[in-house]
Formats: C-alpha cells, sequence, structure tokens
C-alpha cells in the first residue's frame, strides 16, 4: 500500500573485542575445552625470562643469552599486538634487531608502514622515493601472486594424492589385489607431511629471487 516505510537501519563497521577465558564463556554459556598445559606460566614474558639456563655457562654467555631473550621478546610482543592499527608489518618486524642480528638495547619502533618497505627493490639512478615504493609494491604483488600459484599447486597434488589412496584403501577392503593403483596417481608414503614439503619449497622457490637481491643489497650496504 502507500503506508510509511520503515527508516533504514543505520549501517556502522564492525567492531571486534579479544575477550578473556572468564567473558567468554561467561557471554556464551559455553565450556571451553583446556589443552595440555606445557607451561605454568600464562603471560608471555613470563614464559620467557623463566625459562632456565644451560648448565656451564659463564657469566658473560649468560648475560648474552638474557640480552637475547629481551630481544626475542619485544619482537614477538610487536608481532602479536591485538591491535591491528599498531601490529607490525612483515616489512616493519623484518628491520628489528633480534631478525638483523643486531645488538638490543631498547624497545624496537619500527618505521612508519609506508616507509618500512622501501629499499626492497634495488634503487635505480633518478628514481623518486615514491617511484621507489611503486616498484617496491610491484614487486611484493608479483612475488604474492607466484606464491599463491605455487601453493594452489600443491594443494591440487595434495588432494589428488588423497582421493587415489582413498580409491586403493576403499578397492582394498574390497577385496581387489594390493598391487592395484590409481593411473595418474603421484605416490606420496608420507602423506600430509609430503604435500608441506612440497608447499615450503614451492614457496622457497618463488620468494628466492627476492631474498637473493636483497642479500646483495645488504652485502653492498
Amino acid at each position: 500500500g502507500g503506508g510509511a516505510q520503515p527508516a533504514p537501519v543505520p549501517v556502522t563497521a564492525a567492531s571486534y573485542q579479544l575477550l578473556d577465558l572468564d567473558e567468554y564463556e561467561s557471554r556464551s554459556g559455553k565450556k571451553v575445552a583446556v589443552g595440555k598445559r606445557y607451561f605454568k606460566h600464562t603471560r608471555l614474558t613470563d614464559i620467557v625470562s623463566s625459562a632456565g639456563f644451560a648448565s656451564g655457562l659463564t657469566e658473560d654467555a649468560i648475560a648474552t643469552e638474557r640480552g637475547e631473550r629481551a630481544a626475542l621478546l619485544d619482537f614477538l610482543l610487536g608481532l602479536l599486538d591485538t591491535n591491528p592499527m599498531s601490529r607490525w608489518t612483515p616489512d616493519q618486524a623484518r628491520l628489528h634487531p633480534f631478525v638483523r642480528g643486531e645488538l638490543f638495547v631498547a624497545p624496537f619502533t619500527p618505521p612508519p608502514r609506508e616507509e618500512a618497505g622501501v629499499g626492497l627493490a634495488e634503487a635505480q639512478p633518478g628514481m623518486t622515493p615514491q617511484q621507489q615504493r611503486e616498484r617496491t609494491t610491484r614487486e611484493q604483488t608479483s612475488r604474492e601472486q607466484a606464491a599463491a600459484r605455487a601453493a594452489a599447486a600443491v594443494a591440487r597434488q595434495a588432494a589428488g594424492n588423497a582421493a587415489a589412496v582413498q580409491q586403493q584403501q576403499t578397492a582394498a577392503a574390497a577385496g581387489v589385489g594390493s598391487g592395484w593403483t590409481v593411473p595418474g596417481a603421484v605416490p606420496h608414503p608420507q602423506g600430509g607431511a609430503a604435500a608441506a614439503g612440497g608447499l615450503a619449497a614451492a614457496l622457497a622457490a618463488a620468494s628466492g629471487p627476492f631474498h637473493q637481491q636483497q642479500q646483495q643489497g645488504a652485502d653492498g650496504a
């Protein structure tokens, strides 16, 4: 009819809040299954700092170990920040002293996100910072696409192998000879582990030129 239409409900941006265990159980009414407890502490800082040292270490070696643990803890806290706006990007994280093998003396403050990626590509004479950033972005996109294609190929191969193994098992249960195979199946005696290894190799191959270029840049510096 010609009656008044209800006012549209305004759409607001979705927001999320990280709840602790008690808050989640209270709101959801569900009991969370607790897995095996590997550490007596629950805070990352306490877990890292409370780990024992190897026997026979000198005082200097222990001091070095404490410094490395402090660097590791600072690195992990930057990566595990629950705020996506302040959590480090991969380009920011790679500049941390823990990754670069440099002396850690104070909490690390990474450069802004738009500047952290500059320098990944080899600079060309006459190239402006903006052109350098655009080139770096193109190279990163190309590497990501190559890695995605490699991952998809490995996933398809793993799925085909799983289907072939399932058919073999079904046929064996029905009394077919043990020598029966599926034409075109690629044997993977280690199952998922072999597929995972193939994925790692494919991703490493896709990113190999980038790592070589980065190493050359570091050698030149």
